[in-house]
């Protein structure tokens, strides 16, 4: 039977046989005639890549990266959750002195207090936190920003001590959607 460089479309070659790729199966495998996921459980890509992300902090690959030149802008963000870290860490790289101001005692918002530790680990957020202080992001822990708290920061009153003000504050209460048939019985939320 004559192989095709690319593996023509539909080419299976022997019945119970995968498509053809182009690429040679190892011998083993062509004498067992079956693949790993037939024994094991199989490899995901999300595995592949928490493994090369693990390994390059593990091995100190992943460094702080500390602008060559500082804007002389003095930044605040508001909130550290996914949208808040970023957020910041990006303007730090700029050169912006910034400041992340949280209400909540770490950092994290949803990442932290939302996803269960099964899931994602918060050694995770506390390595980029790290990281981020040492590129120059100073985190306020405990602070209100807005609304009636005692002690909360006027956004308007910072504007004045800030350049620039980011609200990155997350979705914080679940919002209905009022269309038919939320209310039956089967609908969570």
């Amino acid at each position: 039977m004559p192989r095709h460089r690319l593996g023509g479309a539909g080419h299976a070659g022997l019945p119970g046989q995968q498509p053809d790729s182009g690429f040679q199966r190892s011998g083993l495998c062509r004498q067992l005639g079956r693949s790993l996921a037939q024994y094991d459980n199989p490899v995901t890509i999300k595995t592949i890549e928490c493994a090369i992300v693990d390994r390059a902090w593990d091995n100190g690959w992943v460094k702080p990266e500390i602008p060559a030149s500082k804007t002389g802008k003095k930044i605040a963000v508001v909130g550290s959750g996914p949208a808040g870290l970023a957020c910041a860490q990006q303007l730090a790289r700029a050169g912006h002195d910034v400041h992340l101001f949280e209400r909540w005692a770490k950092a994290g918002g949803l990442l932290r207090y939302g996803i269960p530790d099964f899931k994602m680990e918060k050694h995770i957020i506390d390595r980029r936190v790290t990281q981020m202080e040492a590129e120059g992001v100073t985190f306020h822990y405990g602070v209100h920003v807005g609304g009636t708290a005692p002690g909360a920061l006027d956004p308007r009153e910072m504007l004045k001590a800030y350049d620039a003000l980011a609200l990155t504050g997350g979705a914080e209460a679940a919002r209905d959607l009022p269309i038919p048939g939320r209310e039956a019985a089967s609908m969570w939320w």
